[in-house]
């Protein structure tokens, strides 16, 4: 079975937190393992996307839950890609 979570999210990069749709996919298992999915955000300016390119963020999710993960942006599009380890903050 696989853990799905679509809906709103925080990210919080350099203490700054910004609103997000989030779309993320938890493999099955009984240990915690990688999670992964994407994230949108309309009207961020673009110099935001490359603050983030090499570097790790945080996922909050509505219910207090957090993740750390890896993210590689595509600033064209307004959307980036998440790569996080251990436990699935969904």
């Amino acid at each position: 079975m696989t853990d799905i979570y679509e809906g709103p999210a925080t990210l919080v990069i350099d203490d700054e937190a910004t609103p997000v749709m989030a779309a993320l996919r938890a493999g099955s298992g009984t240990a915690p393992g990688p999670w992964s999915g994407t994230v949108r955000a309309d009207g961020l300016d673009l110099s935001f996307w490359p603050a983030v390119q090499s570097g790790g963020v945080v996922i909050l999710m509505p219910d207090g839950r957090r993740g750390t993960a890896q993210i590689d942006m595509d600033a064209e599009s307004g959307s980036a890609t998440l790569s996080g380890r251990g436990p699935a903050p969904f």
